[in-house]
């Protein structure tokens, strides 16, 4: 549904310019939940703002359904947006903010009435029609600003980080919500989140960005177990990231050192060049030392953290390197742990993913 084709962003020119975006090529297919996702200053509401007509692209095409819209102003683009602030009008009731875009299009009276209904009805606010924006919490206001940008019926929606405001909790809750609204529309939504959970909550597939660059687009599971750099796997959930030296390669099988213990690994899946191993705290079990397959380490506990479901392990190596493992708190061999004391751990070999270093 959109192509982007090696499209940059540059802000002034000479030595003050600043590259906001460098050369991004992706897809977003119709019907899909899409999510940009990376740090601040990373690019991705740049992005969005392209994708909206709020920027213009300084190189490259956004082409929507074989079209290129990059010159095309955003009135003539069949894209809402949800901004961070909602951008509501407070004097209004939920009825009249829902039906503002609708009244600007000039549609018929009946027909905006019974949308505002139809709207209502999807995000459950039927009871609060008439009831003022400034007297209602954040998250009502939120669904609010969906109705009224789903109400035209556009073929994209675009969210630049609409939940950042919104309390732990209840951002829970309007993720699984945002994600019934998708599906239940069919519209493409294109969200953009510094929020990894967020991410991975809600989406088919995620752009990963860092500083302008498109990293990796993947579903929410390759991105996980899969990534493709050091960036991303430090940028996706919790990872330990040791270091790895190839002693040698024998057809099919590479024999390796990981933190000072050797292991064979298929050779197909060592990357290029210098490498290092991501292991995922919760793939780590605590074990006695000694064991066979997979990756066996020891280390003096230098801190326990316990997080309710589970306890976090600080274990330093004898190279001085530092591991994490989350243990489920009915583990038995967790009992008599305390910083000082010596503890073994155990990685199965389908835990190890190689990234470049």
């Amino acid at each position: 549904m959109i192509q982007l084709h090696s499209v940059s962003k540059i802000y002034g020119a000479g030595a003050g310019a600043v590259t906001a975006l460098s050369d991004v090529s992706l897809t977003i297919a119709e019907n899909e939940f899409f999510t940009l996702l990376g740090p601040s200053g990373c690019g991705k509401t740049t992005l969005l703002r392209m994708l909206a007509g709020f920027e213009v692209p300084s190189r490259g095409a956004i082409v929507l359904d074989g079209r290129d819209i990059a010159d095309l102003p955003p009135n003539r683009r069949p894209i809402n947006t949800v901004f961070q602030n909602y951008a509501l009008f407070p004097h209004m009731t939920v009825a009249q903010n829902i039906a503002f875009g609708l009244q600007s299009l000039g549609r018929p009276r009946a027909a905006i009435k019974a949308r505002v209904a139809e709207m209502l009805a999807l995000v459950a606010m039927e009871h609060l029609a008439d009831r003022k924006i400034a007297a209602m919490s954040g998250g009502q206001q939120q669904r609010v600003a969906l109705a009224r940008a789903l109400a035209p019926a556009p073929r994209i929606l675009l969210l630049d980080e609409p939940l950042s405001a919104l309390d732990l909790k209840l951002r829970r809750q309007m993720q699984i919500e945002l994600k019934r609204l998708q599906a239940e529309t069919g519209i493409t939504f294109v969200f953009v989140t510094h929020d990894q959970e967020e991410a991975l909550t809600m989406s088919d597939r995620i752009a990963v960005m860092g500083a302008g660059l498109l990293h990796q687009v993947a579903s929410p599971r390759d991105l996980y177990d899969r990534p493709a750099n050091r960036f991303v796997a430090g940028f996706i959930g919790e990872g330990n990231f040791l270091p790895v030296h190839v002693r040698s390669r024998d057809g099919a099988l590479a024999r390796v050192t990981i933190a000072g213990a050797d292991l064979t690994l298929p050779a197909e899946t060592l990357p290029a060049g210098e490498m290092q191993a991501l292991v995922r705290p919760e793939r780590i079990v605590l074990a006695p030392a000694g064991g066979t397959g997979g990756l066996h380490l020891s280390g003096v506990v230098e801190n326990l953290v316990y997080i309710g479901t589970d306890t976090h392990l600080h274990l330093r190596l004898p190279d001085g390197a530092q591991i994490t493992a989350r243990i489920g708190n009915g583990d038995p061999h967790l009992q008599g742990l305390a910083p000082g004391a010596r503890a073994a751990l155990a990685v199965p070999s389908d835990a190890l993913r190689l990234v470049p270093a």
